[in-house]
């Protein structure tokens, strides 16, 4: 992805079938506090014809930060993410909590997505 590194793994390898918590998974990222407000759009990376798949800013649950247009992958592609991040969002109860004083220093991105 354009606001991704040249050695994370392609978004294709986590394209899957529907899973029972995607809705609850997209929703969650929706939720998603700003943590950084950037301009402009993201075009949809996997099939450009779709148009804009969301917005380059980045957003956190106060322990994960993720880009702006996780949620529209997550929701058109099946997008399967880490089992941790996965497993942070069930554990809230699939609610950001509100969040003050952000340790920015420990934030984890929402880099690997291993099954």
């Amino acid at each position: 992805m354009p606001h991704g590194n040249e050695d994370d793994p392609s978004i294709l390898l986590y394209i899957r079938d529907k899973s029972d918590k995607e809705e609850r998974i997209y929703q969650y990222l929706n939720e998603g506090i700003v943590l950084v407000s950037c301009g402009g759009i993201v075009k949809d990376v996997v099939n450009p014809d779709n148009g804009i798949a969301g917005c380059p800013d980045i957003l956190t649950d106060g322990v994960w930060m993720w880009p702006g247009d996780l949620a529209y992958y997550v929701k058109k592609y099946h997008l399967e993410l880490g089992k941790e991040f996965v497993q942070g969002m069930e554990d809230s109860g699939w609610h950001i909590r509100n969040i003050f004083g952000i340790d920015y220093d420990n934030l984890h991105p929402n880099t690997q997505n291993q099954s």
